[in-house]
């Protein structure tokens, strides 16, 4: 052990850059890649990612990065913040249970954006991959107070994988950790504001930049905080460092199927189960009580959401869409569900409780017990782990399958399947960011699909 748990990492980060990846962990990081790019594909028309490029074209530099699906390059801060914004914005991007948020959506589009910069092979594109996710979970984890706020950590996650990518020195990635933990995102609770529908959503985007930028300062003599990471008030450096280099942390990651917060899943899939066996339809069902876990409990969780990002932080809301029109609604979730009165006078029959038993479960689990109470009695069903999580990961063909559902709004299957094959056996990555750069069939863009 070191002096710093920055210099820790730094130099497990250099020692993972020096030698081959498992097999299986590398493989993980091309799964970890096609899903981001996948979430990507659906986030394409959303209006905070077409604000956000505006933004970046205006401040930042142009360069050779794709900007995905849009059929131009710009450097890799600004290609990176762009991208990473349409991969978070439907909140179906991946997830990892110990931080108890999202390093992928922040990762992959750093590392790509700077890997087409640099001219990167694929093997080390992995290995960035690999180190930002195992970086951004442990700094996640160690948090002395869970913010559920994603870039508090993953800030950190992109400026290891940042640096390794620039070859930085150990002590140079020290310092830029020491950077990061200064200039990074520090909110405190991301439930305490009342304002969830916001597209600020958990920072991801501003990962990226301080990420890279945290890199390139340190690479060019600039000094951090190397000690940032033992500060007890913020950090637990035990748990941080706990099995450093025996596992992958990548490989705890889980994936998701419905645009919305994961902390809704369960209870989504409870409801679908009860009224799939027993063949009931929304306006049979009386009322729906949930039992879940606080933080669950203690989103916006409004019956009447004003914005897309509103829905996807209620649990009523989006109980209410797979109840009322299909699950495939959620699949990604769009601007065509809100307003909608059937829905609305659903979600209004949903009741939150606080389970003891449910505390207990949660972060390891995000579950839910479900009991439908409607003209025919009463029915109840408890799910425990949703669909994508490690304990039964989706295959790389459900992978697939979710790629080809949620891109299918500007990408022909072909190209889907090209696209998934290319980044799943890792092929030469100028021809595979080029394929991302090329712009969809336009006609889709334009029907709103998204």
């Amino acid at each position: 052990m070191t002096d710093f748990a920055t210099q820790d990492l730094a130099q497990w980060c250099n020692e993972t850059m020096a030698a081959p990846l498992p097999p299986k962990v590398a493989h993980q990081a091309n799964r970890c890649i096609l899903d981001v790019v996948a979430c990507a594909s659906a986030g394409q028309d959303a209006p905070a990612v077409t604000a956000c490029l505006k933004a970046a074209q205006s401040l930042y530099a142009a360069g050779s990065a794709s900007v995905w699906f849009r059929g131009m390059s710009l450097g890799p801060v600004a290609a990176g913040m762009v991208n990473a914004t349409a991969a978070m914005v439907l909140d179906m991007d991946d997830g990892n249970r110990q931080a108890m948020g999202h390093p992928g959506a922040g990762v992959v589009p750093a590392v790509l954006a700077l890997a087409e910069t640099l001219g990167a092979d694929w093997c080390a594109i992995q290995k960035a991959i690999v180190i930002g996710y195992e970086v951004a979970v442990r700094v996640g984890r160690a948090e002395q107070r869970p913010s559920y706020h994603s870039a508090n950590y993953t800030s950190f996650g992109v400026t290891a994988a940042a640096a390794c990518l620039m070859g930085l020195s150990q002590d140079q990635i020290a310092h830029a950790l020491g950077i990061c933990a200064y200039y990074g995102p520090r909110v405190s609770d991301l439930t305490l504001s009342c304002e969830m529908g916001s597209d600020v959503k958990e920072s991801l985007p501003w990962s990226v930049v301080v990420g890279i930028s945290a890199g390139e300062l340190a690479g060019k003599g600039f000094l951090g905080n190397r000690d940032a990471l033992d500060i007890e008030e913020r950090f637990n450096r035990d748990a941080m460092l706990q099995g450093l280099g025996q596992t992958h942390l990548i490989l705890n990651t889980y994936f998701k199927r419905y645009s919305c917060c994961r902390w809704m899943h369960a209870s989504v899939e409870g409801l679908l189960s009860i009224m799939s066996d027993l063949a009931l339809t929304h306006d049979q069902i009386e009322r729906v009580e949930v039992q879940t876990f606080t933080q669950a409990a203690s989103l916006n969780n409004r019956h009447e959401p004003d914005t897309l990002i509103d829905a996807q932080f209620s649990v009523p809301y989006a109980m209410a869409i797979a109840a009322v029109q299909g699950e495939s609604c959620l699949m990604p979730m769009t601007a065509r569900v809100l307003h909608h009165q059937a829905t609305e006078a659903f979600a209004k029959k949903v009741s939150l409780h606080v389970s003891d038993a449910m505390n207990d479960a949660f972060p390891a689990k995000t579950p839910s017990r479900v009991t439908v109470i409607s003209a025919l009695g009463t029915f109840a069903a408890q799910v425990d782990a949703p669909w994508g999580e490690p304990v039964h990961a989706p295959t790389d063909e459900e992978l697939i399958d979710k790629f080809l559902v949620v891109g299918g709004s500007i990408l022909s299957p072909q190209i889907t399947k090209e696209l998934s094959g290319r980044i799943l056996s890792g092929a030469e990555p100028a021809e595979t960011l080029g394929l991302l750069r090329s712009r969809p069939d336009a006609s889709k863009m334009s029907q709103g699909m998204v």
